[in-house]
């Protein structure tokens, strides 16, 4: 893979850019309270319920505890990499399920400069994130490379055809300089 191959990247927010120090047990516990049913996996229940009144009241729950958690997040190496893939003029895009006021806090805190956010307002899941970016950049998809921390997201956007790098840490960051030298 080239330079000249990549032209955007795009980076999950909690396990990629920060890390969100939230009890993921209990912002479902309180998402379910606000539901009225239990919900097991927070990414399903985003799938599911886009759109409804029931996602929004539940999305503005676990926005507490995510706003709480990005009082307290310190930037990854991800952030220099952001900053440097954008001084060299790639795009550079955050996908990610937490709420976007969430994001733009941690963003604003940190002066974090981007082409675009999405966030679970405005896509269920990380394939429609993705799919929206090829269509604005009007990009192959081998063009596109995505980060992120969960295997989930990776195998589901492999179907389209972009380059998809399983974030473990600072090691992979570096690697992803690479892709800008």
């Amino acid at each position: 893979m080239t330079n000249e191959q990549v032209k955007v990247i795009a980076l999950d927010f909690d396990g990629v850019m920060t890390h969100l120090n939230i009890d993921w047990r209990k912002a479902k516990e309180a998402g379910s309270l606000v539901a009225g049913l239990r919900i097991e996996s927070l990414l399903d229940f985003w799938r599911v319920s886009f759109g409804t009144d029931i996602f929004r009241r539940v999305s503005d729950a676990i926005r507490e505890f995510e706003e709480e958690a990005v009082d307290s997040a310190k930037p990854t190496k991800a952030v220099e990499f952001v900053r440097e893939a954008m001084r060299r003029g790639k795009k550079v895009y955050l996908v990610s399920m937490q709420s976007k006021p969430s994001i733009l806090k941690f963003l604003r805190k940190f002066n974090i400069p981007l082409t675009g956010i999405f966030s679970r307002e405005d896509f269920p899941t990380k394939l429609e994130m993705l799919g929206r970016i090829l269509e604005i950049e009007g990009i192959k998809p081998s063009e596109l490379v995505f980060v992120d921390d969960l295997r989930r997201n990776l195998d589901e956007c492999r179907k389209l055809g972009v380059i998809c790098v399983h974030a473990r840490g600072e090691e992979t960051i570096e690697e992803l300089f690479k892709l800008i030298d």
